[in-house]
């Protein structure tokens, strides 16, 4: 595929959605981790967790949790 980009449009425009690409792919990355932290959050919370255990093992806000 990035061969195909390659032959139809100038380096400028392959970088350009390449870069778009990228961001995409860590914005998702990041996302997700945000989710994960969130669901371990909650699980930590129903198993009685303190709000600072959970705080410092998931890197959450204390309000962050208590909103869980």
């Amino acid at each position: 595929m990035a061969q195909d980009i390659k032959e139809k449009y100038s380096v400028k425009v392959y970088r350009d959605i390449n870069n778009a690409i990228n961001t995409a792919k860590a914005e998702a990355k990041a996302e997700g981790k945000a989710e994960a932290n969130m669901d371990n959050a909650r699980k930590m919370k129903a198993k009685g967790f303190s709000a600072e255990d959970i705080a410092d093992v998931t890197g959450l806000t204390i309000e962050q949790i208590a909103a869980l």
